[in-house]
């Protein structure tokens, strides 16, 4: 309680209230959540089809390419795409444990653990953000949103995983 009055600015209230309660203001500060709602719902099962989402495409969707890309995906490809992308995801995951299970010491199976850990992490909050399961906190989508700092971070993770177990660092 504490926190709430002392610690906390008026921005971060309002997220956590929206949080709360993503209707309380949904043309102010819930706006970005309930959009991100609409647009996944209106996917249905596969999709309005790439270029043709009307949240995005006509721009209600804030954020769009970046912290909302999941909704995207959601109302272009449908509960498929969605499948298909969590699908690709789960392999990459996989490949990332059978390196840790294959690397020859102690240090670089925790190295890849940790990796494996660091997006699963950033795949879960953008995906529960998404949601409105979690709240928006401006975690990009590991791989798929755009973003040149954070594509590159993605990539030199993976680059290091693989390195761990094929140099034995």
């Amino acid at each position: 309680m504490v926190a709430w009055f002392f610690l906390l600015h008026p921005y971060q209230k309002d997220r956590v209230l929206n949080f709360v309660n993503p209707t309380r203001d949904p043309l102010g500060t819930g706006y970005n959540t309930t959009q991100a709602m609409i647009a996944i719902g209106s996917g249905k099962v596969f999709g309005k089809g790439l270029g043709f989402g009307s949240q995005s495409q006509l721009r209600f969707l804030p954020e769009a390419q970046t912290d909302f890309v999941f909704s995207v995906i959601g109302e272009e490809l449908g509960f498929a795409g969605v499948v298909v992308m969590l699908t690709l995801f789960a392999v990459l995951l996989w490949r990332l444990l059978v390196l840790m299970d294959s690397a020859s010491d102690d240090f670089a199976s925790v190295t890849v653990a940790g990796i494996a850990v660091i997006l699963s992490f950033q795949l879960f909050i953008n995906i529960g953000a998404n949601l409105g399961l979690l709240p928006v906190t401006g975690v990009t989508l590991p791989f798929v949103s755009y973003g040149g700092s954070s594509i590159i971070i993605d990539l030199v993770l993976i680059g290091i995983a693989e390195s761990m177990v094929i140099r034995r660092y």
